[in-house]
């Protein structure tokens, strides 16, 4: 018997909460699975509301993917070394963002 399935062939199961974990990054307390962080915009709200999140990409030599889609805010990041790994996390997370919803 043939199984019944939404799903397009190939695709994978959404991410289950046991899948994923908490880091710190840049001071900021952010969920992360499958090489992707979540952030929150304002620190005192969780970042299950949506308009409260910043997805994140992080990878070697400094290179990260921020995306706010509540702030309508893109920013990318490439690098060369990994001499400075965290600073433009550091700026985004602490400067940027913050002076976009004041």
């Amino acid at each position: 018997m043939a199984s019944r399935s939404s799903r397009a062939p190939g695709s994978r199961d959404p991410p289950r909460r046991s899948r994923l974990g908490r880091r710190r990054l840049a001071g900021v307390s952010v969920d992360y699975g499958y090489l992707w962080s979540m952030a929150p915009i304002d620190p005192a709200l969780s970042t299950a509301e949506l308009s409260n999140r910043v997805m994140i990409a992080s990878g070697n030599m400094n290179q990260f993917l921020f995306v706010a889609p509540s702030l309508d805010l893109v920013v990318v990041n490439t690098g060369a070394t990994n001499e400075s790994f965290g600073v433009t996390a550091d700026f985004v997370l602490r400067e940027l963002i913050p002076a976009m919803v004041r």
